[in-house]
């Protein structure tokens, strides 16, 4: 993947205005390229172009938060911000339902399909997403089997700068666009069925303070900023986190941040904030939590 400058780079305009929701005098847009990514599907020399969206008065349109998150990023330079995104998702079929459900009622609940063998559901789709984004250029480190069957979720590797929402939205769209070759297509929705596992945005977030040898004063110093600006951020998250308080544990999985057990050992690295929905969007996320934190 490689972070382009928008200023120098070519602009594209839209003029489908079929491709949009804007009246026929408002239907152009401006694509304006701002990252490059190897094309796993073509292959060869092809590339594939992330875009922002821009209004025909140039002016970001009103679903780009990308803005406002490089701002917020340019900011805080200084305090060499680390964030990664752990996102759940599930693999649908055609009848609306997870995929491989039974057509009538639901699987077997108490089963163990977390991270488990023979009884999991799409192993393949989801080794073709995480091959894919090597090849394209994301920084993936993990897929695995979540609670419910047919839930997945696949990790990608802290970094600075933007590019962790970026390398976000490239990869929901990849898994969709694949998912498309397999007859199936991908849900990032918090609930697909009530009483199954919930698809979240799990955050890891870290500063060089907090990852220095002294770092646990700065970490909890982070936690009760978060605490502070709990009800917010909820907002923000989109989250399907059940109920005003905000409760942090070391380990624990249940909480709205958790500190994970190496962490709380070395007294120094990241939290994980847990709170986000599966369909929240990276940089509003990313955004959030820098204003809160820094």
């Amino acid at each position: 993947m490689c972070l382009l400058d928008h200023y120098a780079m070519p602009r594209m305009l839209n003029l489908t205005k079929q491709s949009t929701t804007a009246p026929e005098e408002k239907s152009d847009y401006f694509l304006v390229p701002v990252a490059l990514y190897n094309d796993p599907i073509r292959r060869g020399i092809n590339k594939i172009a992330l875009c922002e969206t821009f209004n025909a008065d140039e002016k970001p349109c009103k679903t780009n938060h990308r803005q406002k998150c490089v701002e917020a990023l340019n900011k805080v330079c200084d305090h060499e911000v680390h964030i990664a995104f752990e996102q759940d998702y599930y693999l649908m079929g055609g009848d609306g339902r997870p995929f491989g459900w039974p057509p009538m009622g639901e699987p077997i609940p108490g089963r163990a399909y977390y991270a488990a063998m023979c009884t999991t559901i799409g192993r393949e789709i989801a080794e073709c997403f995480y091959r894919a984004l090597l090849y394209a250029g994301v920084n993936v480190y993990s897929d695995c089997a979540e609670p419910a069957p047919s839930q997945w979720e696949i990790k990608t590797v802290g970094e600075r700068g933007v590019k962790p929402a970026d390398d976000l939205w490239f990869t929901r769209w990849l898994m969709q666009r694949i998912a498309e070759d397999f007859g199936v297509c991908v849900s990032f929705q918090p609930i697909v069925s009530p009483g199954w596992s919930k698809s979240g945005l799990h955050v890891t977030f870290s500063t060089k303070r907090m990852r220095d040898n002294d770092g646990m004063k700065h970490i909890q110093e982070v936690v009760k900023k978060l605490e502070k600006c709990h009800k917010d951020l909820l907002k923000v998250y989109k989250s399907t986190y059940l109920g005003d308080k905000f409760t942090c544990g070391i380990g624990d999985r249940s909480a709205s941040v958790r500190i994970p057990k190496i962490v709380a050992d070395k007294k120094k690295g990241f939290i994980e904030d847990r709170r986000p929905a599966g369909n929240a969007d990276p940089y509003k996320v990313m955004e959030a939590i820098i204003k809160a934190c820094i």
